[in-house]
């Protein structure tokens, strides 16, 4: 994850980590979906028993967090205007802007990549 010593620029597009108000990571990604936003969430299979038996489902790795590759001003807005249940994680106490975490783009394909090759397969 990236944070570089000199000022980000609010309006850069990056992958940014946001976390997700009590538990509602399915209605936050259909929000960002509504709205055309570039989101990744990781997700591996659980094995879960129905009715005596074992069955595999997908489910997200962390239950409330996803990654969106936006600017900070965007993803600002969309919290502090339009009310989306979710904010910043940041990388100290400080709150400050230059503090959002934040991944570059070459880091997150490898992020990605390297997490759909776990077992992706339902058997």
């Amino acid at each position: 994850m990236s944070n570089p010593s000199n000022k980000l620029d609010r309006d850069a597009i990056h992958w940014y980590v946001i976390r997700c108000h009590n538990r509602s990571l399915g209605k936050v990604r259909a929000l960002f979906d509504a709205k055309a936003m570039e989101i990744y969430v990781p997700e591996t299979y659980r094995i879960f028993e129905v009715e005596g038996r074992l069955v595999k489902k997908l489910c997200p790795v962390f239950s409330d967090i996803i990654f969106v590759r936006s600017s900070y001003n965007e993803l600002k807005t969309y919290i502090e205007v339009e009310g989306f249940p979710v904010f910043f994680y940041f990388s100290r106490t400080s709150h400050i802007m230059d503090d959002a975490i934040w991944v570059k783009d070459k880091e997150m394909e490898m992020f990605s990549k390297a997490s759909f090759m776990q077992d992706r397969s339902p058997e």
